[in-house]
């Protein structure tokens, strides 16, 4: 990955949306240039997450504690069942995927350790327990796709999301693909302004930006459906009326004729 090139889209980005808070799933022992550009940028709050425990203490060790910084070692997931977590040979690798799915893009690939159980975290935890607005999200691991699923509506409060993905569609692994992370993100209102190549030419950092005239559109077509449920329920309120109305008419004429006559 090409750190000035992928610094100066960054510094783009940041000039549009200023990051807030950031959360970043894959933070390895802390020497990547995402986070050595959030070192730089310094938003007000700043959650690493590493799901390998060995990375996990590289990763404390690499980065002092520094004020509105946090360091997480949990294993996201689409949801807080247990999921397998793989040990491989290239460390940076280990996560979600099982080697079978990722030996077409590392022949050389092994396991390096028998699977094991994790209970899963959601993006959506992990971004309603921040302890500032967060509004830029990064996953710099694969597969993307279902960790966004796990985001849920929390997506619709970011403004930039970065996200590692397959290029290469004969890989087959469409959890990890960018036409599936593409499809996902631009339902939640953004778009890909870049994709960042890796050194490995089928893997890429795809940047996004929310789409603010797709997000403007999106509002205007839900207050235009509000609308018209709204002028449904009036009709509907207003024949119930004038159903009642008629009711109570009825009710009164037929206890008029119950009504024995008085005798003269």
């Amino acid at each position: 990955m090409n750190s000035t090139s992928l610094n100066a889209w960054l510094e783009t980005l940041q000039a549009v949306a200023p990051p807030q808070g950031a959360l970043l799933v894959g933070a390895g022992p802390g020497t990547s240039p995402l986070v050595r550009w959030l070192l730089q940028a310094l938003p007000g709050h700043v959650c690493l997450v590493e799901a390998d425990p060995n990375r996990f203490r590289s990763l404390q060790r690499n980065l002092p504690a520094r004020a509105g910084w946090s360091l997480c070692c949990e294993t996201v997931a689409p949801s807080a069942a247990p999921v397998p977590f793989h040990h491989l040979s290239n460390p940076a690798e280990n996560g979600l995927l099982p080697l079978q799915a990722l030996q077409k893009l590392w022949p050389n690939l092994r396991a390096a350790d028998s699977d094991e159980p994790r209970p899963g975290t959601t993006l959506a935890t992990l971004l309603a327990g921040s302890a500032n607005a967060t509004n830029w999200l990064l996953i710099d691991c694969l597969p993307a796709a279902p960790l966004l699923q796990g985001a849920g509506p929390a997506l619709g409060s970011l403004d930039v999301v970065a996200v590692r993905v397959v290029l290469d569609e004969s890989a087959a692994i469409p959890s990890a693909q960018h036409a599936t992370a593409d499809t996902l993100l631009k339902q939640a209102g953004f778009r890909c302004v870049h994709r960042e190549p890796e050194r490995h030419p089928a893997l890429a950092l795809a940047l996004y930006l929310r789409d603010i005239r797709a997000a403007q559109s999106s509002k205007q077509q839900h207050i235009e459906q509000l609308e018209a449920e709204l002028l449904e329920l009036k009709f509907r309120a207003r024949q119930q009326s004038e159903e009642l109305a008629k009711a109570e008419n009825q009710i009164s004429i037929i206890q008029e004729l119950l009504v024995p006559a008085n005798p003269s």
